[in-house]
C-alpha cells in the first residue's frame, strides 16, 4: 500500500434548519479564536493546521471522504460493532 498522509478533520455542524446569519456567525467566531496568538501556538504545538473553509467546500470534502472509504469499506466487507 502506498504511504499515505494520514488527515483529521474537525468540524462544527449545525443543524440544516439554522439561519445563514447564525452560520456565519459560528463561522467567524471559530475564525476568530484560531486568530489568538495563544490558541495559534497550542495548535501548532500539537501539529493542527486549522483551515476555516466555508460550509460549501467542507461538503465538497465529506463528499469525496465518503466515497473514497465507503468503496474501502464495503471492499472489505467492514461492519460496525455494537
Amino acid at each position: 500500500m502506498p504511504a499515505r498522509k494520514p488527515i483529521l478533520c474537525s468540524a462544527c455542524f449545525l443543524p440544516q434548519r439554522r439561519r445563514a446569519r447564525s452560520s456565519k456567525f459560528a463561522l467567524q467566531c471559530r475564525a476568530g479564536s484560531f486568530a489568538r496568538p495563544d490558541v495559534r501556538e497550542r495548535l501548532d504545538a500539537i501539529g493542527f493546521v486549522p483551515v476555516g473553509n466555508t460550509p460549501e467546500e467542507f461538503a465538497a470534502i465529506i463528499r469525496v471522504e465518503r466515497a473514497r472509504w465507503g468503496k474501502v469499506i464495503k471492499e472489505a466487507n467492514i461492519k460496525a460493532e455494537p
